[in-house]
């Protein structure tokens, strides 16, 4: 890998990595943890095969909640050799900023029809 990079757009990482050449390279595995030890897989790109040219690529992760998350890329072979990116990772601390109030509209309950 040439670079591997994470960055955010509200509650969304983008995972993005770049390629000097590739050999025998089937797919990047995406795996993810929230505390930087355990990883899970979450996804999964294709590789290019075989090149001798620069290939960047993309991976989008919806909906994360606030605090720190991990990612690493596993690059694997066909013939199933693999190797491990550095373990990048991104802090996330978005304010809430939709709020509902139900029932709608709203109407005040006196003490005496509380149960």
């Amino acid at each position: 890998l040439l670079s591997f990079k994470v960055s955010r757009e509200d509650r969304t990482g983008l995972l993005e990595w770049t390629t000097a050449s590739e050999i025998n390279n089937e797919e990047f595995e995406i795996q993810y943890s929230r505390d930087g030890i355990e990883f899970e897989f979450i996804g999964c790109v294709m590789g290019a095969g075989t090149s001798t040219e620069m290939n960047s690529y993309e991976y989008f992760h919806d909906n994360l909640e606030n605090g720190v998350h991990y990612y690493r890329v596993k690059q694997i072979d066909f013939d199933g050799q693999s190797e491990f990116s550095d373990v990048i990772s991104l802090s996330l601390n978005v304010a809430i900023t939709k709020t509902s109030i139900y029932p709608n509209p709203a109407k005040k309950i006196h003490s005496d029809q509380l149960h």
